[in-house]
């Protein structure tokens, strides 16, 4: 580790490692020194386990809300929603009610039972709703920022000649100004209690704790984990969705002062395995930052490397273009030649740029395949009609081996011909001083391929890991210094993953590379 790494390294490690090491360190000490806070810490946990209580509580509540969302989309239109097997389904459930922002003139209520007398059912609900106007109205202020909040309105009615003890939940509906704006759940508390939140809390006592449930207007023990007079603890608190209900929890067995002696061995531990974990997210933040400089670094490169391939096919295409333009031919073929050049030449500055916007694309996931049915053949030999004259100015010889046999595949033609070019410019770059190259296409099983194969300098077997890796060009000598974009062989193995194909590759240092793009062929047996 060196240069500018070894600084990032060292600032991380003063920044955030020795900070952690010093509260450690100090969090230690004081420990053993302030068992109060220790008491405190404890005092919280068991705040957590009420609270994952009435989570829970929360989390039922919330999904037969859905459930209540769910039967009205599902209802016909100008029809009441159906549910009679949400209500079937819980004994806790007593009703449901449906109403609008002008205080049920516009409301339904469905009942569960058909012997409570409906009318003053509805009676109490309208004191209960009309006592809570204002929270009711928040509702729709949190659904037009994207929350549905779920209010408990308590008791229903005035509480005193209340002869129900349903407790009510409003929420938005939302679905359009022909339907009801907000619904009710009524629920009964002392079922819900008994029926829902029973196992989760015997679940959550695990023999170590004892949770109650309290009705707070007489005080009364609702249901607790086991037998006790703990509805005398001081540790509570209240029920999100019935504020007339609290939770109470107290210790079973051990003393506290054994509780903060094995919570001050567990905080250590926990401090040491946090120290442990944040010096091995340090280490990955500082390889993800060394990544990201050397993205950065192969991001310049890139720039620097487009400008030199974008200007050789510019610098020709001006050159013969200027000598046309002079007049200085007077032989008509030579004048097709130059013309020839300089359309081969664009269409090679074109798939140039071509391949910076499909690399754009791709990582985007924006690239769009359209799909034929094509001859692998005519394509590569399409392709080398456009690259003949780049090959031979190069100093290139090349042989095409064609299959005897046509060789059909639905592919994308204009990909398939970027995916050949970019073999043949790879084969081009790193061809070293053997300027031969073998272009063929075969058949391989269900797959048809087409090959491109240099003698020259070959890939190392670590390089071959990251070849196809966006950006990624070897670090060493004359390959460094060759001239490309690093995008090549990235968008090659593209094509062929979006063509349900594959790429291999088959190299030795100083003996060549064969790289080969399989497709699936048509009606292949």
């Amino acid at each position: 580790m060196k240069g500018p790494y070894a600084k990032i390294f060292i600032i991380l490690i003063i920044v955030f490692l020795i900070p952690a090491i010093s509260y450690t360190v100090f969090e230690i000490n004081s420990l053993t020194e302030d068992e109060e806070m220790i008491k405190e810490i404890y005092s919280n946990q068991l705040d957590a386990i009420l609270f994952s209580v009435n989570q829970s509580s929360n989390d039922i509540a919330e999904a037969w809300s859905n459930k209540v969302l769910e039967k009205i989309d599902d209802r016909h239109e100008g029809d009441d929603p159906n549910f009679e097997e949400i209500l079937h389904d819980n004994l806790y459930l007593n009703a449901v009610v449906l109403f609008d922002d002008l205080w049920l003139e516009k409301s339904k209520v469905f009942m569960k039972s058909d012997t409570i007398d409906l009318k003053t059912y509805t009676n109490q609900l309208k004191l209960s709703l009309g006592g809570n106007k204002a929270k009711i109205d928040k509702l729709m202020g949190f659904m037009e920022n994207g929350y549905r909040k779920l209010e408990p309105l308590g008791n229903i009615g005035n509480g005193k000649n209340n002869p129900y003890n349903d407790n009510l939940l409003v929420f938005v509906v939302d679905r359009g100004e022909d339907f009801y704006q907000y619904a009710g759940i009524l629920i009964d508390p002392r079922y819900f209690i008994e029926q829902a939140l029973a196992p989760k809390m015997q679940a959550i006592s695990q023999e170590k704790f004892i949770i109650t449930a309290i009705n707070s207007l007489d005080n009364s023990l609702v249901y607790a984990t086991e037998s006790t007079q703990a509805s005398l603890s001081r540790q509570q608190r209240t029920f999100w969705l019935f504020p007339d209900y609290y939770l109470g929890i107290v210790l079973k067995g051990k003393t506290m002062e054994t509780l903060v002696q094995e919570r001050a061995a567990t905080n250590i531990l926990l401090l040491l395995g946090l120290n442990l974990a944040l010096f091995g997210g340090l280490w990955l933040v500082f390889r993800n930052m060394k990544k990201a400089l050397q993205l950065a670094q192969a991001k310049s490169d890139f720039v620097s490397n487009v400008s030199h391939e974008i200007r050789t096919p510019l610098s020709l295409i001006s050159m013969f273009a200027e000598t046309l333009q002079m007049n200085r031919l007077q032989d008509e073929n030579k004048k097709k030649e130059y013309y020839k050049v300089i359309g081969q030449e664009a269409n090679r500055l074109a798939g140039i740029v071509n391949k910076i916007l499909n690399f754009s694309k791709m990582e985007a996931n924006k690239k769009v395949y359209q799909f034929q049915s094509e001859d692998l053949n005519d394509i590569v030999n399409e392709v080398l009609k456009i690259y003949d004259y780049h090959l031979k100015n190069n100093g290139f010889a090349y042989q095409v081996i064609n299959n005897e046999d046509n060789l059909p595949v639905n592919v994308d033609k204009s990909a398939i011909e970027e995916a050949v070019i970019n073999l043949i410019d790879n084969a081009m770059k790193y061809s070293g001083q053997n300027h031969s190259i073998v272009i063929e296409t075969g058949i391989e099983g269900e797959y048809a391929y087409v090959s491109v194969k240099d003698h020259g300098i070959g890939i190392s077997k670590a390089d071959r890991m990251h070849i196809f890796d966006k950006f990624y060009r070897v670090d060493m000598g004359e390959v460094h210094n060759t001239k490309g974009t690093g995008l090549g062989l990235t968008l090659v193995k593209h094509i062929a993953d979006a063509h349900g194909g594959k790429i291999d590759l088959v190299s030795q240092l100083g003996e060549g590379s064969t790289f080969r793009v399989l497709v699936p062929r048509i009606n292949a047996q």
